[in-house]
């Protein structure tokens, strides 16, 4: 994982550089491009959108949280931050087990 940004080659993806803040993974794109559509936000993107992304686990290791903060004062007038919880692979296929064991045993 890269820790520092280069100081050139944008793209519409920017560039992503990682570090941990104790259990915290802390990823920071810059070098954007100008997007007009958003690459997969929908946001309209300037040289100037900034990125910041914090994963981290709950639940015994059996959630994946991340709260997304993007900044661009050319489109947005304020931060906006948003976060996302996803249940580990194993509880879904658990999960999804026990219902379709429920529905094919004999009552």
């Amino acid at each position: 994982m890269d820790c520092d940004h280069p100081s050139s080659g944008s793209s519409s993806w920017g560039h992503s550089a990682g570090w941990f803040e104790g259990d915290e993974l802390v990823v920071e794109t810059t070098n954007f491009v100008v997007d007009k559509w958003g690459s997969h936000t929908g946001i309209d993107s300037s040289v100037q959108k900034h990125l910041i992304e914090r994963y981290s686990l709950s639940n015994n290791g059996m959630k994946l949280n991340v709260v997304m903060t993007v900044t661009d004062p050319v489109y947005l007038a304020e931060p906006v931050t948003f976060s996302r919880h996803w249940p580990s692979l194993l509880i879904v296929i658990l999960s999804r087990l026990s219902v379709h064991c429920m529905l094919c045993s004999p009552i």
